[in-house]
């Protein structure tokens, strides 16, 4: 699923991995990576070009 980035974060995917994310990039993530930072209200939906993909 594509997003834009709004402000820098990270997601915690399992206790000993995480991945960061820098404001203003567009990624491909995984659909339920995508609706907890959506929920965290630091990203929304987007149709632009990817500039970031990221696996998990």
């Amino acid at each position: 699923m594509k997003i834009k980035i709004l402000t820098d974060c990270h997601h915690r995917i399992s206790s000993a991995l995480s991945q960061s994310f820098s404001a203003n990039s567009v990624v491909d993530v995984p659909k339920k990576t995508a609706e907890a930072l959506i929920e965290r209200k630091v990203a929304e939906t987007t149709t632009e070009t990817v500039t970031q993909k990221k696996e998990a």
